[in-house]
């Protein structure tokens, strides 16, 4: 919108000024960012000349609340957090991003994003196979970056599609979980008995439940999901992004498993962490769309 874009960037010369007369390593400025799953957002992005990794804030209706002095703190605060010089030759190696790339999946109503950014995918059944490269991982969470086809074209050795989806494959392999609902929902503190009349459901993510969709992209995970449910006849909805959740195709009616996604994705899954309306199904260890 015209009078946000006005606001945010005659705030920014405010800002940019406290950021001045307290000698901050960066200034700001206003962007209009295509956000995967969410269009375009209005954003403050953050430039320095001694970082080249910098944060971007998007818009948020409770910056109004702060004055200015306190706003400049919060962003103090988030580029203290954030801000990185990282050695941009170490992520360019080959043996790196092979060893650390991570599959996601995204709704193929995002591809003109992803040609806009210049972002590597690949299409895979009816959505976008997006590969990301982990530059930190601990317990407080994962940093990363979708590659685009700069690293590939700057790397130190010759990095083809066939080479991400097999490292991807391979990232899952090492992380994949699969789980019964009914044991999610035990430790959640539900009562596991009311579930016990109905057909098991099985979800299939990764270890820290980020961007684990992507997990069927493994047959190795597949052919351990079909193990564990006694059946290679799978109908997989996607809950989100971050999980598929796995019932056997003959305990649920592919019309009844549609409307389910598309239920939960206009009530209850966050934009940000919405995949796709489809369902799919698996026969002889051939995933389609259903």
């Amino acid at each position: 919108m015209k009078d946000i874009k006005t606001k945010m960037v005659k705030r920014a010369e405010k800002l940019n000024q406290i950021f001045q007369e307290r000698n901050c390593p960066f200034q700001i400025g206003y962007e209009s960012e295509p956000i995967i799953n969410e269009g375009m957002r209005d954003a403050y992005s953050f430039r320095s000349v001694n970082y080249n990794v910098t944060p971007t804030m998007y818009f948020n209706a409770e910056w109004w609340v702060f004055n200015d002095v306190e706003l400049a703190d919060y962003m103090e605060k988030i580029f203290s957090e954030h801000a990185r010089k990282i050695d941009t030759h170490k992520y360019l190696s080959r043996e790196y991003i092979l060893s650390h790339v991570r599959p996601v999946f995204s709704d193929a109503d995002n591809i003109p994003i992803l040609e806009e950014k210049d972002i590597v995918y690949m299409h895979y059944l009816d959505m976008a196979l997006v590969f990301e490269l982990i530059l930190e991982e601990d317990e407080e969470g994962t940093a990363a970056i979708k590659i685009k086809r700069w690293n590939l074209q700057n790397a130190t050795g010759e990095i083809s599609m066939e080479d991400l989806l097999l490292a991807a494959q391979q990232y899952i392999l090492k992380n994949y979980e699969i789980q019964e609902m009914d044991h999610i929902l035990s430790d959640g503190g539900y009562d596991k008995s009311e579930y016990a009349n109905k057909p098991p459901v099985y979800v299939i993510t990764t270890k820290n439940h980020i961007k684990g969709a992507a997990a069927i992209l493994s047959p190795e995970t597949l052919r351990s999901l079909t193990e564990q449910m006694g059946t290679d006849n799978i109908i997989f909805l996607p809950s989100s992004m971050h999980e598929m959740m796995a019932v056997a195709a003959e305990d649920m009616d592919v019309e009844y498993a549609k409307m389910m996604v598309q239920v939960a994705n206009r009530s209850v899954v966050a934009p940000e962490d919405r995949l796709t309306d489809s369902v799919y199904i698996l026969k002889n260890g051939v995933i389609e769309k259903a």
